[in-house]
């Protein structure tokens, strides 16, 4: 294992985390945030090659999909509840049917918070699969701290701060890896 790919990918995915806070600080947030996105993917595939364990990259791929997936179907249904009361409020110019409208909003919003909370169980598995090969506490806490911030999204405030404090704790793990403990193994 070369010392400089070590360094790349501790690199790479330091960044990549500190992008992943981006929506909280700055203004162009989905450029950031999809940058972040890649670079992690890219310092998790170089470990993933480094230390010959596919789980830490494909744990995270499977993460990033469902999540994916989860933001999209809910967006949809919610958004389709939306657009379905809006049209029926122009077209009979009387209240639309409040329940139907809830419907798709509530499931849109309960597809959204199970995919959140699957992707960040997979990226868990992700950081505990690097946790066991570069035996930095750091990882382990980034992804236990993520996961238990997934079950309290819907509580905006707690925790949009604990998926911050997770990413962050990320971005510590990758900056603070000792490349020359890893070179020895």
């Amino acid at each position: 294992m070369n010392e400089k790919e070590l360094y790349n990918a501790r690199l790479l995915g330091g960044i990549g985390s500190l992008l992943m806070i981006s929506p909280l600080i700055f203004h162009f947030t989905i450029l950031l945030t999809t940058i972040g996105i890649i670079l992690l993917f890219i310092s998790l595939w170089k470990f993933a090659e480094i230390f010959q364990d596919k789980e830490i990259f494909n744990k995270f791929l499977i993460g990033f999909l469902i999540g994916f997936v989860g933001v999209i179907t809910g967006i949809f249904l919610g958004g389709l509840g939306a657009l379905t009361g809006v049209l029926y409020h122009f077209s009979y110019s009387v209240t639309p049917h409040i329940p139907a409208l809830s419907l798709s909003l509530g499931l849109g919003l309960f597809i959204f918070y199970v995919a959140n909370v699957i992707k960040c169980y997979f990226y868990k598995k992700a950081f505990e699969a690097l946790e066991r090969h570069t035996k930095h506490r750091l990882f382990y806490y980034a992804g236990l701290t993520m996961f238990i911030s997934s079950f309290f999204v819907l509580f905006l405030g707690i925790g949009l701060l604990g998926l911050a404090v997770g990413w962050i704790l990320l971005a510590v793990a990758f900056f603070t890896l000792d490349i020359s403990q890893e070179q020895k193994q």
